[in-house]
C-alpha cells in the first residue's frame, strides 16, 4: 500500500467513527426516553385508578373517610405528574378530603 492510500483510510475512519457513535448515542437518548414514559405511565396509571376508585365509591354511595383518604393518597403526586388540566379536575375533588 502506498502512502497516499494510508492517508486516505486514516482520514475516512475518523469520520466514519464520529456517525457510529453519534448513532450509538442517538440510540441511548430514545431508549432512555423510552423508559422514561413508561416509569411516569405507571405512576400515571395508579393516579387514575385512585380517581376511578373514589368516583365509583361516590356513584355507589359508599363515599366515607376512608374513601376520601385513599383519593388523596392515590392522587397526590398528580401535581408532578399531569399538566394543569388535568390538576384542575382534580382540585375541586381533594377538597372534599378535608371534610
Amino acid at each position: 500500500m502506498n502512502e497516499h492510500a494510508v492517508t486516505t483510510v486514516v482520514a475516512i475512519i475518523g469520520p466514519v467513527i464520529a456517525v457510529f457513535l453519534a448513532f450509538i448515542a442517538y440510540q441511548q437518548y430514545r431508549l432512555e426516553r423510552l423508559r422514561t414514559r413508561m416509569q411516569l405511565y405507571e405512576k400515571r396509571a395508579e393516579v387514575f385508578r385512585a380517581v376511578l376508585t373514589f368516583i365509583s365509591r361516590c356513584v355507589e354511595i359508599k363515599y366515607d373517610r376512608q374513601a376520601s383518604d385513599d383519593f388523596y393518597r392515590g392522587t397526590a403526586e398528580g401535581f408532578f405528574l399531569f399538566d394543569a388540566e388535568v390538576n384542575n379536575f382534580m382540585a375541586p375533588h381533594k377538597n372534599l378530603c378535608t371534610v
